[in-house]
């Protein structure tokens, strides 16, 4: 679904730490955020979230949810969100070039003819009009651009899903689960990130001498459809199943593409995967459990793209290839309880991350796919839970085989809309880490949590070619993205009606790229919630940021400003500052 992550009228968010490619396939190599909408009811429920803030924030959510008859019941919600995007335009003096206008919906009908059968249709619909803009090339931290041309950033989804769910009999279960979703996606952006007048003023790059403006535009069309069909089967203490999944994508470009290479492209994707699995659960003791599951998956993808110069009349060479891979994944766990509150837990796990084709004409052969990648994994902790007192202890060890990498390029020094990304496999790498959650009720007013991570990442020496027939080294270090501490601490004081919260989240340095050694800042975020209940309502304030601390979260290094050799230097993003408004809820 791309950018689709809506928490609204979200029943629970579950985090599956660990390899879990054996049940969710090729996208959960390291974990899954799992999130569960709430359930239909049998009663007559509704209620709506109404919030305001600066940057022209506005949000508007609602649901309902009604029981038509004893066989039939209906859940519907709908949120609407806007803000500006924290951007001043200097250029087109606007400051909604990166707005965020987002609408989503969703329709949830349950059909339960007989107590055998239970059958729950889902629809969704987004509809996310948002805009691009948060690059500059002076790297300013007043969230000033300069760009001439307006970048978009948005997506149309309709999707589908169907499960339906028949009792055999006390032992035996079938579950047949079916999807089905279209999307459209735009993204269009100012690949010099500034103007002709700023270029002039700033760098003295004079159009009229040079003989061309230094100026890039590019934009994609994306139209995605995607299918899936499961079926599920449960007997007892096991579970087995079959999945397939088909996803076609057509591709469309134009702009200053490749280079200069090209200014209209055109492509077609399509993937299949199939798919066998099965978990077994058996209580070996009263205090002992072991569970194991299994999961083999071929993927097959094809890749077909055409580049034109309708200038000149050069095309480029047609990109026609397809393979096909074969996975599996497993995960054997024991847990152990220790007494009434308190469990202990040992897995031992493989994952597996799909392969595929990156899509760049100018590539090389040997660019052109990326294979699988694999972790094996080990994790052991305890959890305990008592009345006023919880926490969880984890620690876990990985090897990471045929690692992929994202690796940037520039083709073409003085061009920036040359700069591009694609997929490799290094050789290897491990990811190790522990991890610490901490829950304390203190008194009946007081709530505090907190949490702690370490992560040791590497990635071991690995070859590209940075400039054709020229060999570039790169690994021997951290993963990219992959920030050594982080932690986070939370405080609840309650009293009669009104409440007050706080919260803090520390993030320490990390690469940006696994193709240059360029790093982050480490940066502390504070946010707090002051509110009041009133019977049904619940009325608050909110600031996130609350320091307005500037931080950034992502970063290029590559040949941008038009002077002598065009020097390589870091051009970094940034978070959003300090943002504040009010909500009011109802019957949430």
């Amino acid at each position: 679904m791309g950018m689709l992550g809506n928490t609204f009228d979200i029943e629970q968010i579950e985090v599956h730490k660990g390899p879990q490619s054996s049940v969710f396939g090729s996208n959960a190599i390291a974990g899954l955020i799992s999130l569960r909408s709430k359930p239909i009811t049998d009663n007559f429920q509704s209620g709506f979230s109404i919030s305001l803030g600066d940057d022209s924030h506005k949000a508007v959510k609602g649901f309902q949810n009604i029981k038509i008859s004893n066989f039939l019941k209906v859940r519907y919600i709908i949120d609407y969100n806007y803000r500006d995007g924290f951007r001043n335009n200097i250029l087109n003096g606007m400051i909604d070039s990166n707005r965020k206008k987002e609408l989503f919906s969703r329709l949830k009908v349950e059909f339960h003819p007989i107590d055998q059968v239970r059958i729950l249709g889902t629809y969704i619909n987004a509809n996310l009009d948002n805009r691009y803009d948060v690059w500059s090339p002076d790297n300013n931290e007043q969230f000033e651009t300069y760009t001439d041309s307006l970048g978009e950033d948005s997506q149309k989804t309709q999707g589908f899903s169907l499960r339906s769910k028949m009792k055999i009999n006390e032992d035996f279960n079938l579950l047949f689960i079916s999807t089905r979703s279209n999307t459209q996606l735009v993204h269009a952006y100012d690949g010099d990130w500034a103007n002709d007048s700023y270029w002039l003023d700033e760098h003295q790059f004079d159009p009229d001498s040079t003989g061309y403006n230094y100026s890039f535009y590019e934009k994609n069309k994306r139209s995605r459809h995607n299918d899936s069909q499961e079926l599920r089967l449960s007997f007892k203490n096991l579970v087995t199943g079959f999945y397939f999944n088909n996803l076609s994508e057509k591709d469309d470009a134009i702009g200053y593409l490749f280079g200069g290479l090209g200014d209209q492209a055109d492509g077609r994707y399509d993937f299949k995967a199939y798919a066998g699995y099965f978990q077994i659960h058996h209580n070996v003791a009263k205090k002992l459990k072991v569970m194991f599951n299994y999961r083999l998956e071929k993927n097959m993808y094809k890749y077909v793209g055409n580049t034109y110069d309708n200038y000149y009349g050069d095309d480029l060479p047609l990109v026609n290839y397809e393979s096909e891979n074969t996975m599996m994944g497993y995960k054997g766990s024991l847990l152990y309880a220790l007494s009434d509150n308190s469990n202990s837990y040992f897995s031992y796990a493989k994952g597996f991350k799909a392969g595929g084709v990156n899509q760049e004409p100018n590539l090389n052969e040997f660019e052109r796919i990326f294979d699988p990648e694999f972790l094996t994994n080990i994790e052991i902790g305890i959890k305990t839970i008592m009345n006023n007192f919880g926490y969880v202890i984890n620690a876990f060890f990985g090897n990471r085989n045929n690692q992929q990498v994202t690796i940037s390029k520039q083709r073409n020094v003085g061009d920036p809309n040359s700069f591009y990304f694609y997929t490799a496999n290094s050789t290897s790498g491990y990811i190790r880490g522990l991890e610490m959650d901490l829950n304390y009720i203190l008194g009946s007013n007081f709530t505090f949590q907190s949490t702690f991570g370490i992560l040791d990442t590497y990635v071991e020496n690995f070859e590209y070619e940075l400039i054709e027939n020229v060999k570039t080294r790169a690994g021997d270090r951290e993963t990219a993205m992959a920030p050594k501490y982080t932690a986070s601490f939370g405080l609840k004081f309650e009293k009669m009606d009104y409440y007050f919260l706080t919260s803090a989240s520390y993030k320490s340095k990390y690469y940006y790229s696994d193709s240059h050694n360029k790093r982050s800042s480490a940066y502390t975020l504070t946010n707090i919630t002051i509110g009041k209940k009133i019977k049904d309502f619940n009325l608050n304030f909110w600031v996130r940021n609350i320091f307005d601390v500037k931080y950034t979260i992502r970063g290029f290094y590559f040949g941008l400003i038009p002077e002598e050799d065009y020097p390589n230097q870091l051009f970094e993003s940034y978070g959003n500052p300090r943002h504040f408004g009010i909500t009011l809820d109802y019957g949430l």
